[in-house]
């Protein structure tokens, strides 16, 4: 039982932030929003691409890259490959 209250807290606790970002950051939740489907438009092309010139060096598209693409723009896709290649 005290799991469900730990896990009830926590949503609420998400959906009074989601309502606070909206309420006085509603460009910044736009724009952030914007750059995410960019960033999954761009990482499949970059995808797309590699795969026909034989490069395996591939990013998959998850809830992680998108984020790092979102918040950081080209630097974080950047970012991404690169550590493709060492790891």
């Amino acid at each position: 039982m005290k799991q469900y209250i730990s896990y009830l807290l926590f949503a609420l606790a998400g959906m009074l932030f989601a309502w606070y970002l909206y309420v006085n950051h509603k460009k910044w939740i736009g724009t952030v929003i914007v750059r995410a489907v960019l960033s999954i438009v761009v990482i499949y092309l970059i995808n797309t691409v590699a795969l026909n010139f034989g490069i395996v060096t591939l990013v998959g598209v998850n809830i992680v890259s998108i984020g790092v693409t979102a918040f950081l723009g080209v630097p974080g896709l950047l970012l991404l490959y690169g550590a493709s290649l060492f790891f």
